[in-house]
């Protein structure tokens, strides 16, 4: 039996993934690695553990709730998507999770009103790293039937790094590259959302 869903669209990572790891998009990702795609980065070194409090010896970090400032959560979505946080959206294969991303992303690129809404929402460029639907058959084609503000659509597809045979790409890792993501937002400027789909891949 083939992995592959018929009239679904696949990039190169998903298709490897599938035909060799058994959708394991962490094992396929560790495997092209250890094969050269890709480098070697030591994390600990470059983002070490900061302590919030004065001292440099280790141990468990705490905080009492007397020295925490409450304040208000600031919504994207009211009720449903607070800006600077993680948000998840599971379910079951074939549901159209996918989908309903892009038509947030759709919303988002022009400021429209949310459903069950009757306020516009914050207008802002969408960063979105997908590894599963390829952008020119699917994921743009949708965007385009939700109306979204394609200049303020950016997709993420890899990372050069330097190796000792040159310069080569690889997948993005939500591990090793926040800080080159972070350098994008700040470059486009008015990033309101961010994209991944699916969280395991990356």
């Amino acid at each position: 039996a083939t992995p592959f869903e018929s009239e679904k669209s696949y990039t190169k990572f998903h298709a490897y993934t599938l035909l060799n790891h058994n959708g394991n998009f962490r094992e396929a990702a560790k495997t092209l690695g250890e094969l050269g795609y890709g480098e070697k980065r030591d994390f600990d070194s470059e983002f070490p553990l900061i302590n919030i409090h004065e001292g440099t010896e280790e141990g468990l970090i705490m905080q009492r709730a007397s020295d925490i400032t409450p304040k208000n959560i600031n919504w994207l979505w009211e009720g449903n998507i607070p800006k600077g946080k993680l948000c998840l959206i599971a379910g079951n294969p074939g549901l159209g999770k996918s989908q309903a991303t892009l038509s947030l992303a759709a919303i988002v690129s022009q400021g429209f009103p949310f459903p069950a809404s009757d306020q516009p929402t914050q207008k802002g460029s969408v960063i979105i790293l997908s590894a599963e639907d390829d952008a020119q058959d699917t994921m743009v084609p949708r965007l385009i039937a939700g109306g979204a503000d394609l200049k303020k659509i950016h997709f993420a597809y890899s990372v050069k790094v330097k190796t000792k045979e040159g310069i080569k790409e690889r997948g993005f890792s939500l591990i090793d590259d926040l800080v080159l993501l972070t350098k994008k937002i700040d470059e486009i400027g008015d990033v309101a959302l961010i994209i991944v789909d699916p969280m395991d891949a990356y």
